[in-house]
């Protein structure tokens, strides 16, 4: 029996991952802003926001006394951002950074101390990370930057043999994607490409959240995972695109599926 946390795990692909630890065996803690609208042992959920940097020690120092050693820690919270440039405020920005990239920082830093040797610490990034997506350059950037540190952070853990992951994923049904599309302006030239990029990345088209989060048990199950794993047919191609035909022409093809 192995002890994980995951943030975010009230809902989507936390929920999913919450529900197939337990089923083998594990005894799993969720963190997360919202409360789970089903049943879990209080002792087990502790309601926070995890991009306030106080409530993180404290929750480390709460772990800590109660002597709790985690096996993994398995980040799945994050907020999503739609907007053209010119119009997207610098709160919003700061918002979205505060919570796909600062958190995952004081999440990291403060969790460290109670990771046992050969631990995992897993995050979910989005195909967003590697892919310019037309208008989503606040979350785009938040997550090259989670990773970019991610990727950073891995020599220096060796010393307890803590393997850091990113999973890179496509688009997930989850709903997601329809949050922090706030841009209504109808009256802007951008508006009418805004809603073309808006409508194709609909979560209705994405991957089961179950599914995803079977692929990242996988993960953890493995003794030297990669650092990076890409999940899901889009984000493979996105991937493959760039590599292959390089930036400039990886530019012109989103415009053409974007119709832009």
């Amino acid at each position: 029996m192995s002890n994980y946390l995951i943030t975010g795990g009230s809902k989507g692909v936390g929920k999913e991952l919450y529900n197939q630890l337990v089923q083998n065996g594990h005894v799993v803690y969720i963190c997360d802003i919202e409360q789970p609208t089903w049943k879990i042992k209080k002792n087990l959920f502790t309601k926070i926001d995890c991009s306030l940097d106080n409530k993180i020690k404290k929750l480390s120092k709460d772990f800590l006394k109660k002597k709790i050693l985690f096996d993994g820690l398995i980040f799945c919270h994050g907020a999503h951002h739609t907007a053209p440039l010119l119009n997207t405020e610098i709160k919003d920005l700061k918002k979205v950074f505060e919570i796909n990239f600062f958190s995952y920082f004081y999440l990291i830093k403060n969790l460290y101390s109670l990771m046992i040797n050969g631990g995992k610490i897993i995050s979910i990034s989005s195909i967003a990370a590697t892919t310019p997506i037309p208008y989503s350059f606040v979350y785009s950037s938040s997550k090259s930057s989670l990773e970019s540190m991610f990727f950073c952070f891995l020599n220096e853990f060796k010393d307890k043999k803590i393997n850091l992951v990113v999973v890179q994923p496509g688009n997930i049904n989850t709903g997601f994607n329809e949050t922090g599309n706030k841009f209504s302006n109808i009256n802007s030239k951008s508006y009418k490409f805004y809603i073309k990029v808006v409508k194709k990345i609909h979560s209705k088209y994405g991957m089961r959240p179950e599914n995803v989060a079977t692929k990242i048990v996988n993960i953890i199950k493995k003794k030297n995972p990669l650092p990076r794993y890409v999940i899901g047919k889009n984000a493979i191609l996105a991937n493959l695109v760039l590599r292959g035909l390089g930036l400039f022409l990886t530019l012109r093809l989103l415009r053409i599926f974007f119709k832009l």
